[in-house]
């Protein structure tokens, strides 16, 4: 049908960036930075800042560009999702643990090198029993 494939897609990169930024402080005590470079220096920020591992404002604003796109392809995801058949639904429940995620990363005193990103167990069954 016309819907899945477009929801599918937009579906694959809100969970690819929500996996980016979820490793993001051990991908950078690696040396490695997914974080494209546009929105680094929109933000006046460089792969270096990332791998030094020092909080800064430039890069907290450069992770809350990525979460918003991310978010962004959810909403796609969904309105995508209305034309779509239901039983093909199923396939996209994973797409409900972005938005907690997104979340924990919003909290005030978030350190992207320091603080851990792991729903409990209880809130990830909740979110994939309420779904997207």
């Amino acid at each position: 049908d016309a819907g899945s494939p477009d929801a599918a897609g937009h579906a694959g990169v809100a969970l690819g960036i929500t996996h980016i930024l979820r490793r993001f402080a051990w991908d950078a005590s690696r040396g490695r930075v997914f974080v494209p470079g546009d929105v680094l220096a929109r933000h006046g920020a460089a792969a270096a800042d990332c791998v030094s591992r020092e909080n800064s404002p430039a890069l907290l604003a450069v992770l809350a560009d990525m979460r918003t796109l991310a978010r962004g392809h959810v909403e796609k995801t969904r309105a995508h999702l209305v034309s779509a058949p239901a039983a093909t639904r199923p396939a996209f429940v994973m797409l409900a643990l972005v938005a907690p995620t997104l979340r924990l990363m919003e909290k005030p005193g978030y350190d992207p090198f320091r603080t851990p990103l792991d729903l409990p167990q209880w809130r990830r069954q909740w979110a994939l029993w309420r779904g997207v």
